[in-house]
């Protein structure tokens, strides 16, 4: 990570130290969200629980995009949602609500923890001039079998 970036900015273009600052706090968050994970098993019924869930998603949601954590937004718009439809049709699916928001701990928590890689790395087709990346190229999460040709990391 560039930490004496241009402005004193990271490679997400913030103070270096605030993503980590962050990361603390989304720990605390994440072990909110596992508890009520926990108080789902025990009674999927929760409504508290659930509105509680919805509240702490939502947060996560405005706030991982950010600081340079998109996945995990989205992966908090889905427990979001879901959590929503919960509370909409408090009958349906009672009983699997508990492990549902433990998978999507554990998929925030991947979101959340594991290396992001820095916006400024470009990847392009083998073989193309550096200054000239295919829009479908700039995205490392693509399949590589939807490019013709394969992706090549190239340094800024």
């Amino acid at each position: 990570m560039n930490q004496g970036g241009v402005g004193g900015v990271d490679d997400f273009g913030l103070p270096p130290g605030v993503r980590d600052e962050y990361l603390q706090g989304a720990r605390d968050q994440l072990g909110a969200i596992a508890e009520l994970a926990e108080r789902l098993i025990a009674a999927g019924d929760d409504t508290a629980a659930i509105e509680q869930l919805r509240r702490d998603a939502h947060r996560l949601r405005g706030s991982a995009g950010s600081f340079g954590f998109p996945q995990a937004s989205v992966v908090a718009a889905d427990l979001e949602d879901a959590a929503k439809k919960w509370l909409e049709h408090p009958g349906n699916g009672v009983a699997d609500r508990g492990q549902a928001a433990r998978s999507f701990v554990r998929r925030l928590a991947a979101a959340l923890f594991t290396k992001q890689p820095s916006p400024s790395r470009r990847f392009i087709r083998q073989g193309e001039p550096k200054n000239k990346v295919p829009p479908k190229a700039l995205d490392p999460s693509l399949q590589q079998d939807s490019l013709e040709q394969p992706l090549l990391h190239v340094p800024e």
